[in-house]
């Protein structure tokens, strides 16, 4: 939904709908120096803008970026289909279940007592002993231009 001096207000669905539907609300006339096309370019604009952009990248926390980064990434780190397995896994946010033996484990290595491919190894059995399975990234959609928009109804118009 865009005001009348073009300001974007509404974005979700929910809010839309039920200013396309005002219940009993009394009805008024449109202003005539109300700009549809301008409001409508508007609108058309921040639509194909959110649809185009790219998907954001997860953040992931520090455990995560740490076992992917400092373990599974490290030069020293053991190599095989089961560690890019976890790593794949561990490449979008975890929850708590993930997230506190990553913990632990870190301290563990930073008080020296385990190898990078000690903590691997245990990453890895974490990653099959939750039963973990990766999740793709989501992917950017095609992109639409203002022409492909096919339908707008102009339902409700909110007095300033």
């Amino acid at each position: 939904a865009v005001s009348a001096s073009g300001q974007l207000l509404l974005r979700d669905d929910l809010p839309m709908l039920r200013l396309i539907d005002p219940e009993r609300q009394q009805t008024t006339a449109m202003p005539a120096e109300l700009d549809l096309e301008r409001l409508f370019t508007i609108a058309a604009e921040d639509i194909c803008k959110s649809h185009n952009d790219p998907p954001e990248r997860p953040k992931l926390p520090p455990s995560q970026l740490w076992a992917l980064t400092e373990v599974l990434g490290s030069a020293d780190a053991p190599s095989g289909d089961k560690f890019n397995r976890a790593a794949e896994v561990l490449a979008m946010p975890q929850s708590t279940r993930v997230k506190r033996p990553l913990t632990a484990l870190r301290r563990q290595r930073e008080a020296g007592a385990l190898s990078v491919r000690e903590c691997a190894l245990r990453i890895v059995e974490m990653v099959e002993e939750l039963r973990l399975t990766a999740v793709s990234l989501p992917t950017a959609q095609t992109p639409i231009t203002p022409d492909d928009l096919g339908v707008v109804c102009y339902m409700v118009v909110e007095p300033a």
